[in-house]
């Protein structure tokens, strides 16, 4: 609407074609996108950023869907609210690839196990402890050959009751 100075008569204006909108404020009703192939762009090699003031935060309520995606800053949380997963999904056969160190408070599979790639190593910082809690415990080499360090000169089987070893396999 605009005021003919003139006649103080109210006219409804609209946007037509390619309109530049210079800081305003949207209502409380929102904005909507409406047949757009792209609903919203940025003028070639500009960053889109959105911010959220003061104490707001950006919230995106459906699927997004991204190429990539980039999360950046000074310390990077990815938070979820109390009692909800986080669940990163390689839909497919794809994998999730963490490339720099991570720490795990606790570390739980469904299917398949934890799988540590050929010429790596899985090392603790102090004391290791490798159990099972329903099921027999089992160290499977893949070659037939399961190799204690040398530097370790003792074995421990605290508790153990009963110690079957394959024919003609001596302990000394």
């Amino acid at each position: 609407l605009y005021s003919s100075a003139a006649s103080d008569v109210y006219k409804r204006q609209t946007l037509a074609g390619s309109e530049v909108l210079t800081n305003k404020t949207i209502g409380s009703t929102g904005l909507t996108f409406s047949g757009a192939a792209t609903d919203v762009t940025t003028a070639t090699g500009e960053d889109f950023t959105v911010t959220a003031n003061g104490a707001g935060i950006i919230n995106l309520n459906d699927s997004v869907t991204t190429g990539a995606l980039t999360i950046s800053g000074a310390v990077t949380d990815i938070t979820t609210g109390s009692g909800e997963s986080l669940v990163i999904v390689a839909n497919g056969a794809g994998t999730v690839d963490i490339q720099d160190a991570t720490t795990v408070d606790s570390l739980t599979t469904d299917t398949g196990g934890v799988s540590i790639a050929a010429g790596q190593s899985y090392t603790g910082a102090g004391a290791v402890t490798l159990s099972s809690t329903t099921n027999g415990l089992t160290l499977d080499s893949g070659n037939n050959n399961l190799t204690i360090a040398a530097t370790d000169t003792a074995l421990s089987a605290t508790g153990v009751a009963t110690l079957t070893l394959a024919p003609n396999v001596s302990i000394t």
